[in-house]
């Protein structure tokens, strides 16, 4: 997914406007915008950072857009999509790598070369990419088993992806990855937010990683696991309606203990709290395109009452529903 966030991408489309936000000796802050009729339009930020580079890419595609990137640098990389569907085929890993909504994965290759999909549709993805001497040293002072396994890939020179199915985004990650998309701050105090954040994500990445490796997920059969996936795809598509876990057992097959336990042990997190999720971060998106007030998004979210909504509300978010819709 690197290439997705370089300044080349200015070569597939027509219009194409940028502005330095910042250039100082610690960060340089580019923010893009594209267009090309018939095919897509869209805007990037890149901020180069100590060590990292911090990449948000916010796409609307009338087609597919494929690209190609020819670099054969060693690299290690964090995706997190929050909206769409790209296909990725790297030289250095054998299986193509897919991301998609609501998932993330890290990766390390010692060779980058690779070809990009993107899918038609709106494509919402933040990349960060890291310097190998600021990264190997992060790594290599962790004392952590899982973390020694990526460290003795990256001196073999061998390629590493947790799994080609990508992980799970956890709340506190959307919650961050919308902290950036909105933060209100400023100049020098946004970049250092900015900074902060994606070290943050990259931690809650590691740690995800980790407790997925060592999770004893034989204890779930394959049909089981088929099941489950079928519950997340059904709640990823249909939060709003009044669901239960009576309803989504006897639905797909799986008694209430099964569906708890083993959603809890594949997805890291329950049922409910998936649910609240994607309707607190449904409420937020139309907060912040302002196209309802705080009572009309808490009705269509399926709250009973405001006041419920507003404590759920800042109960996930750190700020009440009515302060968040002056901020936008």
């Amino acid at each position: 997914m690197d290439k997705l966030l370089l300044p080349d991408w200015a070569d597939r489309f027509g219009s194409f406007e940028y502005k330095i936000l910042s250039s100082n000796e610690r960060y340089t802050a580019v923010h893009s915008q594209y267009k090309e009729p018939g095919l897509a339009s869209g805007e990037s930020l890149v901020v180069w950072m100590p060590g990292m580079v911090l990449g948000n890419l916010l796409f609307n595609l009338q087609e597919a857009i494929t690209m190609t990137d020819v670099s054969n640098n060693e690299g290690a990389e964090s995706v997190y999509v929050l909206e769409g569907r790209a296909i990725s085929h790297f030289n250095q890993i054998s299986k193509p790598v897919i991301a998609e909504a609501n998932r993330h994965t890290f990766q390390y290759s010692p060779d980058f070369t690779a070809g990009h999909t993107i899918q038609p549709g709106r494509f919402n993805v933040l990349h960060i990419s890291y310097d190998m001497v600021f990264f190997k040293s992060i790594m290599q002072s962790a004392e952590d088993k899982q973390i020694d396994i990526i460290c003795n890939r990256m001196e073999r020179k061998e390629a590493f992806i947790p799994s080609h199915e990508h992980l799970v985004m956890q709340p506190r990650m959307l919650d961050i990855l919308n902290s950036i998309q909105s933060c209100p701050f400023k100049g020098l105090t946004r970049l250092l937010y900015l900074e902060a954040k994606a070290l943050e994500l990259f931690s809650l990445q590691l740690e995800q990683f980790s407790k997925w490796s060592t999770g004893n997920k034989n204890d779930i059969s394959k049909a089981d696991k088929e099941k489950l996936a079928e519950v997340y795809a059904f709640i990823e598509a249909h939060y709003l309606l009044p669901l239960s876990l009576a309803k989504l057992s006897a639905a797909y097959g799986l008694n209430e203990f099964k569906l708890k336990k083993g959603y809890k042990s594949l997805f890291h997190m329950t049922v409910f709290g998936h649910i609240l999720n994607l309707r607190m971060s449904k409420a937020r998106q139309l907060l912040d395109k302002g196209q309802m007030n705080v009572s009309e998004v808490s009705d269509y979210i399926g709250y009973s009452n405001v006041p419920a909504f507003t404590t759920a509300f800042k109960n996930r978010f750190g700020y009440p529903p009515s302060t968040y819709a002056k901020l936008n």
